[in-house]
């Protein structure tokens, strides 16, 4: 085992601004990307700082060269700048490409001859290298311990998912990782999930993948090469592409085009790793200096009809007063105006022809079951509206009703168009969606006064209208409490 040489050096963050001498702004050419605040990341006095991982503490890693030509030195950074050179004794060059939440490390070293793969963890280095191979780099580490990376054999390169033990190498616990048809396959980042993303050469050209169950090919709008670089826990891509002449990088969100990220001035940029917060680490090149940077793309949710065509079922529009089939309400319930209607906020829609509903966003489903009283089954879900977990009151909640209980999704995380469940054809009057929103989270509709809590106990009729049978607790009250959801799709 080698031993570890660790020296920390305490700097002050180099934060971009246009109005410093020294700005360096993001130029994001296409619409839908705000927010955009990097900070520059330089190993003190050093002439190439690539910064190549982030977790979501923000704790960094990459490696540092004092001049060019010098070896590597791989580096730690803390989230208040504290920077941790690792290296190690009888090694030419260390050059770390990820992180987890445990703080295992993975990169490559150079031992004279050839580039091994790496794991760092808790002072123990670990060779990562596939059987066979004549050089390998682990590239991309998830909180399981899954190590990716890619490894040379036969003059070919393959990319590589390692599963097994982090103490000891066990060689039957490599699987290839090679892109259908590639010439050349590297496997870059994993996510908890285990989606993996990296590259692939294929017809004489580079392009970028995504591996969730199987193979898609991710490529840049008219770019001469793509690389899929870093993949987050919610699914979000990173990379880089060429446009033929100059390297820039870009951020996926798995729906919309790719947003383009440059720097101004500089001669390349590269987005080489993004957490779950949406923070994205890189390098970009300045003359003959290179820096690594971090930055934040705060690409907001839109929000879409849960199908098409969207058109009012005749049951109910939003914010209108209507009146139950039932004789008495609690006063609690009354308009204003005096009487027994209730408060219809959210809007009735004509179950499209094959009764799919879709998410309207990417979001999480905090809510999914029959609630009963003739009602059907109900879906919940919760959208960050910014898509930064870090970030509060930017929280929207949206509700599904009407459904058919044996068709709702139980997958904790949706993106937007995905199906939720079908349209109940027995459930309230007549087949509908009843769909609406608050701008407030699940947590908060339930626990505050203001909404009156959860609904009634089952057997009760509290303020909802009067259904053949009980209903269940659990869900936010969802008449006289939700928003018109036009100004959802049309804020």
């Amino acid at each position: 085992m080698k031993n570890l040489i660790v020296t920390s050096i305490l700097i002050a963050l180099y934060v971009i601004s246009s109005a410093g001498t020294s700005s360096r702004p993001l130029a994001l050419p296409r619409s839908g990307a705000v927010g955009i605040t990097p900070t520059i990341i330089d190993y003190p006095g050093a002439a190439v700082t690539s910064a190549l991982g982030i977790i979501d503490s923000g704790q960094i890693v990459g490696y540092y060269r004092m001049f060019q030509g010098q070896q590597g030195q791989g580096f730690l950074r803390e989230p208040n700048g504290t920077f941790t050179t690792i290296n190690f004794q009888g090694f030419y060059e260390t050059i770390l490409f990820d992180i987890n939440e445990s703080g295992q490390i993975v990169g490559e070293y150079w031992d004279g001859n050839a580039f091994r793969g790496l794991l760092y963890d808790n002072g123990n280095l670990l060779t990562i290298n596939p059987p066979g191979a004549t050089t390998s780099a682990a590239l991309g580490i998830n909180d399981s311990g899954q190590i990716v990376g890619q490894y040379e054999t036969a003059g070919t390169i393959h990319g590589f998912r390692y599963y097994g033990s982090l103490t000891t190498v066990d060689s039957t616990k490599f699987e290839t990782i090679d892109y259908p048809g590639a010439t050349l396959s590297s496997a870059r980042r994993i996510n908890d999930a285990g989606d993996i993303v990296g590259l692939y050469d294929a017809g004489g050209s580079r392009h970028g993948f995504l591996r969730s169950g199987g193979f898609s090919p991710i490529d840049v709008p008219s770019a001469a090469s793509t690389r899929a670089l870093g993949i987050n826990d919610s699914g979000k891509i990173v990379g880089s592409y060429s446009d033929g002449n100059t390297e820039h990088g870009f951020f996926y969100d798995g729906i919309s085009t790719p947003i383009p990220i440059d720097i101004l001035g500089a001669s390349y940029t590269e987005a080489s790793a993004i957490n779950l917060a949406g923070q994205i680490v890189g390098e970009y090149g300045e003359g003959s200096t290179i820096h690594g940077f971090l930055t934040v793309i705060n690409q907001p949710l839109t929000f879409v009809h849960p199908f098409e065509p969207w058109i009012q079922s005749g049951y109910g529009f939003a914010d209108e007063w209507e009146y139950p089939r039932c004789s008495t309400r609690p006063p609690s319930c009354d308009p204003p105006t005096g009487g027994n209607p209730f408060k219809h906020v959210g809007f009735d829609a004509r179950p499209p022809a094959d009764d799919i509903v879709r998410a309207s966003a990417d979001g999480e489903v905090k809510f999914a079951r029959d609630i009963g009283g003739g009602f059907g089954a109900a879906v919940v879900l919760e959208h960050d509206l910014d898509r930064n977990p870090r970030t509060t009151g930017d929280i929207v909640t949206t509700l599904y009703l009407h459904l058919d209980p044996t068709s709702v999704t139980g997958d904790a995380m949706v993106k937007q168009g995905d199906p939720i469940g079908k349209i109940c054809r027995r459930c309230a009057v007549g087949p509908h969606l009843h769909f609406g929103f608050r701008r407030a989270s699940f947590d908060e509709l339930n626990k505050s006064a203001s909404y009156r809590g959860a609904l009634p106990p089952a057997g009760t009729r509290g303020c909802q209208p009067c259904f053949s049978g009980p209903i269940q607790g659990g869900l936010p009250p969802f008449r006289d409490h939700w928003e018109d959801p036009q100004t959802l799709f049309n804020p």
